[in-house]
């Protein structure tokens, strides 16, 4: 894989995780101080993401723990782009079709993309990250005029146990889903993984900027996509309104490019037949235990920071230790 595509993949894994749940994490503890909270957070995520690249995660990841590991966030990963996915389009897009039908959906798209190999894949995130953007770029200009600086006050320090969590969660939430791509690359570029890490982090913080200048911190928190709320605000000359249908291919993108690549790990441990009868079961489980309860959708929510921290730690201390 060569620097340019380290550095696109590096930007769409450090976002993925954020849509639907990390921002929403990030404000309901940060509040009003969630921009510099998760400015601390990447800075802390930069120096994570410096061990992990100094570790020998090719020899870990030959070992049975580190396949688990790695195997187990590749799942999540994709559990967390069906349930966005299937919650989003049954919401606001196909109120009428059934949730299970959205996901079967993905599910191919995704099955599709793996039959025709890795560098497919890398290919279509050539031509997404151009997208991503344009697209991100028309949605910053078209929405500035509804920032209120009001909503940025006010601003109050209090060292508390909130805080910290809203740090941790924006380092996790843009950390761990980068051990997908280092488990790929045999001889990752250093600089270019760090630069899409800062890249990946600033368009989700500025999106921040975004969602507390127009709704507040307190009212973004009423719902459960807000980054897809923020879209809605998009009105020019008022004539082109609506336009979040089209302009959420933004998330989506991630979510697809995250899926596959998540997928390609799946595949090399379950092939042939058997891929396809893990990913049915898994379109199953998705579809009867989480997507058809929201109590358990909720649970999911909450322990994702948990979810995702446990590989990121346990792959830092068990490398290290295989290394000596």
């Amino acid at each position: 894989m060569n620097k340019k595509r380290q550095l696109i993949l590096t930007t769409f894994l450090v976002r993925t995780t954020y849509f639907g749940v990390g921002i929403s994490y990030c404000l309901r503890y940060g509040k009003n101080l969630t921009i510099l909270l998760m400015l601390l957070g990447m800075i802390l995520g930069y120096f994570l993401l410096n061990i992990l690249l100094s570790c020998n995660l090719t020899k870990f990841f030959k070992t049975k723990i580190g396949s688990l590991l790695i195997l187990i966030l590749s799942f999540f990963i994709i559990n967390n782009s069906l349930i966005a996915f299937g919650i989003l389009g049954s919401n606001f897009y196909l109120a009428n079709t059934p949730p299970l039908l959205i996901i079967i959906s993905l599910s191919i798209l995704i099955l599709y993309g793996i039959s025709k190999g890795l560098k497919t894949t890398l290919r279509l995130i050539d031509i997404l990250i151009f997208i991503s953007i344009l697209f991100l770029f028309f949605i910053f200009l078209s929405i500035s005029h509804n920032i209120s600086f009001d909503n940025y006050l006010p601003l109050e320090l209090n060292f508390s146990l909130d805080l910290l969590k809203s740090v941790i969660g924006s380092m996790v939430y843009s950390t761990t889903p980068l051990l997908l791509e280092l488990y790929l690359l045999k001889e990752p570029d250093k600089p270019s993984i760090k630069k899409g890490y800062i890249i990946g982090n600033l368009t989700i913080i500025l999106m921040v900027i975004y969602l507390i200048g127009i709704f507040g911190s307190t009212f973004a928190l009423n719902y459960r996509y807000p980054e897809y709320i923020l879209l809605k605000k998009i009105n020019i000359f008022n004539q082109l309104l609506h336009l979040e249908t089209f302009l959420a291919l933004i998330w989506f993108n991630d979510l697809l490019t995250t899926s596959l690549l998540a997928g390609h790990i799946i595949a090399k441990t379950f092939k042939g037949k058997r891929l396809y009868l893990v990913s049915i079961t898994h379109i199953l489980f998705n579809y009867y235990f989480l997507i058809s309860n929201y109590q358990h959708i909720l649970l999911i929510y909450h322990y994702t920071i948990y979810i995702l921290l446990v590989p990121l730690i346990l792959t830092i201390f068990l490398s290290k230790v295989s290394l000596q």
